[in-house]
């Protein structure tokens, strides 16, 4: 299996920043080819196969601004028709504890997965930003804390945050593609736009599966590099 090496590092944390709504500076800072790069060639070392071509592709050059901006405002805003947050409790049952109907429920914030993650953050002395106050187990931050993780050698907690905290991403791929299906039969929206729509939610489940695959040698994987 592919060691966890120092650019798909790179590309977890542009992963990490493409999921928290980046801002359109930011964006052309990451687009730029000496920084696209790290994703592009993690995306081809780990979609090595005929099954995942079209990932690749999607992630060998950034999208045109305007599918991002479009996509983020409606994938990444709760409460829009194709919204698709991110964030672990709203996939997983709310809590493991018995009683109640809650408990089992899902599609709820601030669930056993955000509550472990905040514990985390306040024992490490993490501040964790104010717009994922309620969501302590976004994408961004998991990966973020990954990346922080492997970066400090520490390689079992990396694990064992990939064993408790990733097994979603699978389940959210599947919703992006059904997502993108639906973009692009919207009737009310312009051609244009569910055009942009199907285009930049296939992007950014591309990232989101790319991120699942590299996570997910850590389980067999003996170092980094």
């Amino acid at each position: 299996m592919k060691p966890i090496a120092a650019e798909c590092l790179e590309a977890l944390s542009m992963c990490a920043v493409l999921f928290s709504r980046v801002e359109r500076c930011e964006y052309f800072e990451l687009s730029d080819d000496s920084v696209w790069e790290s994703l592009a060639k993690t995306a081809l070392a780990y979609f090595d196969d005929v099954e995942h071509r079209d990932e690749c592709a999607r992630l060998a050059v950034p999208p045109a601004l305007p599918v991002i901006e479009t996509t983020q405002n409606n994938l990444l805003v709760s409460g829009m028709p194709l919204a698709a947050l991110p964030v672990e409790s709203l996939y997983k049952q709310w809590s493991a504890q018995k009683g109640g109907d809650l408990a089992a429920s899902k599609g709820l914030y601030l669930g056993d997965s955000a509550q472990h993650m905040a514990a985390l953050y306040k024992l490490l002395e993490i501040e964790v930003p104010d717009e994922f106050a309620a969501m302590p187990d976004h994408l961004s931050l998991l990966l973020e804390f990954m990346v922080l993780l492997l970066e400090q050698g520490n390689d079992e907690a990396a694990r064992q945050l990939a064993a408790d905290h990733f097994d979603w991403l699978d389940g959210y791929c599947e919703l992006l593609a059904e997502r993108a299906r639906d973009a692009a039969s919207v009737e009310a929206y312009a051609e244009e736009k569910r055009r942009d729509l199907e285009e930049g939610i296939l992007f950014y489940r591309a990232l989101a599966l790319l991120a699942a695959i590299v996570i997910g040698q850590l389980h067999c994987s003996d170092r980094v590099e």
